[in-house]
């Protein structure tokens, strides 16, 4: 008898509830405290699984964080991401030395390029309706800007959209 699928991917993980610092990921994957060169824990691994949810599910990728010539973009990524989930709290911000690159003092873009005409909401191709509402609850509680606002995975197990009929 199978039980519940285990994704897993042991060439970077790392053991115990300490901070890092490097940078981890996937480059579609990138949590925004790894692009914005913050000190990260595992709670990377929640949003990792809502972008792998959202690929799998819409059979596409969330983020593209290309720029016009194919090439990996921090720029871009953040961009995608303002769009997709709104801007990042100005706290979450203050953490990081590099985000002044892409944001001002008070949390608004400024990173060089237009952010995206896109939202979340728009994006989800695959339900509609009432049946959307709470696939994108349940995304949104891991796409979280900052990391301590995400759920466990043990919370998320019980999420309504996991455990519907």
């Amino acid at each position: 008898m199978y039980g519940r699928p285990i994704l897993c991917d042991f060439g970077e993980a790392r053991s115990g509830s300490s901070k890092f610092h490097e940078d981890i990921q996937p480059y579609l994957y990138r949590a925004p405290e790894v692009l914005l060169r913050m000190v990260w824990d595992r709670k990377v691994d929640i949003w990792n699984i809502g972008v792998l949810v959202w690929d799998l599910f819409e059979s596409r990728h969330l983020f593209t964080a290309e720029d016009g010539n194919g090439q990996n973009s921090n720029v871009h990524h953040l961009a995608e991401m303002v769009a997709l989930l709104g801007p990042p709290p100005t706290e979450f911000l203050q953490r990081s030395d590099y985000a002044s690159e892409f944001f001002d003092d008070d949390g608004n873009w400024e990173g060089g390029i237009e952010i995206p005409p896109m939202s979340l909401e728009d994006f989800e191709k695959n339900l509609h309706g009432s049946s959307k509402v709470p696939f994108l609850q349940f995304m949104r509680k891991m796409l979280q800007w900052a990391p301590e606002a995400r759920p466990s995975a043990k919370e998320l197990l019980s999420d309504p959209w996991l455990t519907a009929s």
